[in-house]
């Protein structure tokens, strides 16, 4: 299921028009029918985020590791400090921690 579907699917459990799906998530009607209709462009994490804060859902991203087997998942508030601190203090040193 494409996330555009996703979203759409869990809107309609929760029993929530778009317009009210807006108001609890700060996302725009608009931008809600571009999304579900699947016609919404370079759709940012942060919007995701937020419609499935608002459908009491979070976004969890998780990295596959095909040759071990494994998994690491990751929150958005994760990603966001990976990515903040490999701007600061750089690749090889969050490569080290996260390990």
């Amino acid at each position: 299921m494409k996330i555009n579907e996703r979203i759409k699917d869990l809107r309609g459990r929760a029993g929530l028009s778009q317009t009210q799906l807006a108001k609890l998530s700060g996302v725009t009607q608009a931008q809600i029918s571009k999304i579900e209709n699947g016609k919404a462009q370079d759709i940012a994490f942060f919007t995701i985020a937020k419609l499935l804060n608002a459908l009491g859902y979070r976004l969890v991203i998780t990295f596959l590791n095909e040759k071990e087997g494994g998994s690491d998942e990751f929150s958005l508030l994760e990603i966001l400090f990976l990515a903040f601190a490999v701007a600061y203090f750089g690749a090889h040193f969050v490569a080290y921690l996260i390990r």
